[in-house]
């Protein structure tokens, strides 16, 4: 009997859009991530409260139906292995931008259509700031940050000054 094990590279994404949900599956699935998808920020909340299934990250359109991100961040902020939130929107600006950061979402990704290197970059970069991302398979490609020893980082950890 062939067991099958769920990867551990998830993101859910919570958006009302279907193209949206089309757009991140065609880009992230290729690269390795399963993509879980909420159309309401109610069943995205289910699917945070599911404790068969941790998502390392969640992206979260900055409106949905019956809510928005800052409700979607607050709900992530009580969870005991915080995921991080990367807010998405087509009509973003410095404002919505500033706001997301102040308030301690991850990034924001700007929305329709989404550009594939940035997805990726802000998906990886993302789950590598989560909560516990040690507890997940390392992303392909990922060197650990102590492991790269240039020239310069072997003169300061030798302590000879720079």
């Amino acid at each position: 009997m062939r067991k099958t094990v769920r990867p551990l590279r998830c993101v859910l994404f919570m958006s009302a859009e279907e193209d949206d949900h089309a757009s991140l599956r065609q880009i992230l699935e290729p690269a390795g991530w399963e993509l879980q998808g909420a159309f309401t920020a109610r069943t995205g909340m289910d699917a945070l409260r599911d404790l068969s299934h941790h998502f390392p990250v969640v992206i979260c359109n900055s409106i949905l139906p019956d809510g928005d991100w800052e409700r979607i961040l607050a709900a992530t902020d009580r969870m005991p292995l915080r995921p991080s939130l990367v807010v998405s929107s087509r009509m973003a600006d410095e404002r919505l931008w500033a706001e997301v950061l102040n308030l301690r979402a991850f990034d924001l990704l700007l929305g329709g259509p989404f550009d594939r290197e940035e997805v990726l970059r802000v998906v990886e970069n993302a789950w590598w700031a989560s909560d516990r991302y040690d507890k997940y398979a390392s992303p392909p490609n990922r060197r650990d940050p102590e492991r790269a020893q240039g020239t310069n980082s072997r003169k300061l950890v030798a302590g000879s000054g720079s």
